[in-house]
């Protein structure tokens, strides 16, 4: 009857363990999430208030922690999740700083976690999008326009020499920041070993 009941009762914890385990998921973090090409060269304040609006209307309180990042905190009932959202003309991040009640354990997160981040990510990119239709590209100059299809055929180029020679052209523009984090990833890949392309 013992040996029953221990079994019995390994069977319930290995049931609670496996659904803890459906509930817990890699904690997801959008990454340089791409903010529509029309507002490269709206101003890095009117964009941060388009993606704090969005996020309020998902309910998260949002702040300001300087140019370029918003805290972001969302509660609900006994659960509060911590983000930062770092952002600039070309795309933003989400990632994660802490949370309440939500099981994070390092590398996993509740699921709930994973959908209200996944909602404030899908809020943002409508309310950017909203914005950006209000941005006329008949204002920007031949210049800009120049500049923004250089940029489409270089970011996602594994040719260092074409990532130079666009900021040899626009290194005082919007994209140069892209462009030099992505130099940098090449270089890196190169001195791993990892080849992407010919010297």
């Amino acid at each position: 009857m013992k040996f029953r009941l221990y079994g019995l009762a390994l069977a319930v914890i290995a049931v609670l363990a496996t659904a803890c385990e459906q509930r817990v998921q890699p904690i997801y973090n959008p990454t340089n999430v791409p903010i529509p090409q029309s507002l490269a060269f709206t101003s890095l304040e009117d964009i941060g208030e388009g993606i704090k609006r969005a996020g309020a209307s998902q309910n998260w309180q949002m702040t300001d922690k300087g140019a370029g990042e918003i805290e972001a905190v969302l509660k609900i009932r006994t659960h509060k999740a911590n983000v930062r959202i770092d952002y600039s003309q070309i795309s933003y991040s989400i990632t994660y700083v802490s949370s309440i009640n939500l099981l994070e354990n390092g590398a996993g997160i509740h699921r709930n976690y994973n959908t209200w981040v996944r909602q404030l990510e899908s809020a943002i990119n409508v309310n950017l999008q909203k914005l950006a239709t209000t941005t006329k590209n008949e204002q920007l100059t031949t210049g800009d326009k120049a500049m923004m299809e250089a940029w489409k055929q270089a970011e996602n180029t594994n040719d260092p020499l074409v990532l130079q020679d666009f900021m040899d052209r626009y290194g005082d523009g919007p994209y140069a920041a892209a462009a030099q984090q992505r130099l940098n990833e090449l270089a890196q890949l190169r001195t791993s070993g990892v080849k992407r392309f010919d010297p």
